[in-house]
């Protein structure tokens, strides 16, 4: 077993962003390659940026997304022979998680139906993704298929929807 003072700890420095009015309150953060994603409150959105150079990341795009956002996945699918990179992001405000294409850098479907989405888990390979609903003490398991092949079309309105729950939903009784 190693000791305590066998540890040590180091100083990664301080990260700014340039380009948002506010001063971002920074929640979440998925890297791909040399862009970096950020999803920040004030205002809720996912901020595109490019890897930092002298601390500084680079705003590229800011996407809104619904009110409370609190996580930030990142799934690669293959969708019409290519790779597509897609961003998830659990809005517990607006109890909704928001679809983006990181390519593309566009909003790309809304998954409603959830009483308090946290936490999210791609699995790229059934084409699923997993929403802890804090609200309801379960797991929401999204269906990504139909999104996928809406992507491939590139027509009409894209969807995702929950097929399943994990675990018996127990909603918050809130007092009035």
């Amino acid at each position: 077993l190693h000791e305590l003072n066998d540890s040590f700890l180091y100083s990664a420095g301080v990260g700014r962003v340039t380009g948002i009015d506010d001063g971002p309150d920074v929640r979440d953060v998925a890297v791909d390659g040399n862009r970096v994603f950020l999803l920040v409150r004030g205002p809720d959105a996912v901020v595109f940026a490019d890897r930092p150079a002298a601390d500084v990341f680079r705003v590229r795009r800011l996407v809104e997304v619904g009110e409370g956002a609190s996580r930030l996945a990142l799934g690669r699918f293959e969708v019409g022979g290519r790779s597509r990179t897609l961003l998830f992001v659990s809005s517990y405000g607006s109890r909704d998680v928001h679809v983006l294409d990181a390519d593309a850098g566009l909003p790309r479907a809304v998954v409603r139906g959830f009483s308090g989405p946290f936490a999210l888990l791609v699995d790229e390979r059934r084409r699923w993704l997993y929403v802890a609903d804090f609200r309801a003490s379960c797991v929401r398991v999204v269906d990504l298929a139909p999104l996928l092949a809406c992507l491939e079309g590139g027509e009409g309105a894209c969807e995702a929807r929950v097929v399943g729950t994990l675990g018996r939903p127990r909603p918050v009784v809130e007092l009035q």
